[in-house]
């Protein structure tokens, strides 16, 4: 019987460390995925600066990889259909702030497009520089719960 409950009780700390993996691991994505949109809208208002592109052929002839940072796996044509199918695991801020951009691109002259990417460039760094501060803390609390959960679990069942 004392088997079962050694073995019960490694099963039930390695799920939590194992756990407390996946949800700092989803946080780091967040902050990963977050900096590709960054680096994508600072590529677009370089286009747009130096060829006067518009957003589809700036789409078609971006480099692959970052589109698949952005969560993407799919050729995309334009924005919007980037947004539709990339996996958008961002706070609900940078999401509105995304669809946001998604609406104003491609209207009006280049310098108005710029203006454009620049707002919405220092919105996302501004997101971003947050995420930078709290992300080793939320890091830190997810291993703490998630072990102190798995612990407590073990001292009830035993």
């Amino acid at each position: 019987m004392n088997y079962y409950k050694i073995v019960g009780t490694v099963l039930i700390v390695l799920g939590s460390i194992g756990l407390a993996f996946l949800l700092c691991s989803h946080q780091e994505k967040k902050y990963r995925r977050l900096c590709a949109y960054i680096d994508l809208l600072r590529y677009i208002k370089i286009q747009i600066d130096c060829y006067c592109a518009t957003i589809e052929e700036i789409l078609c002839r971006c480099d692959k990889e970052i589109i698949k940072n952005c969560g993407c796996m799919c050729i995309v044509l334009d924005f919007s259909s980037l947004l539709n199918n990339s996996d958008l695991c961002l706070d609900e801020k940078a999401v509105k702030l995304l669809y946001a951009f998604n609406g104003e691109i491609g209207k009006g002259y280049k310098d108005s497009q710029i203006a454009v990417c620049d707002y919405y460039i220092k919105e996302l760094c501004d997101i971003k520089d947050e995420w930078e501060k709290k992300l080793p803390n939320l890091k830190k609390v997810c291993t703490t719960v998630c072990i102190c959960v798995g612990i407590m679990i073990v001292i009830i069942l035993l």
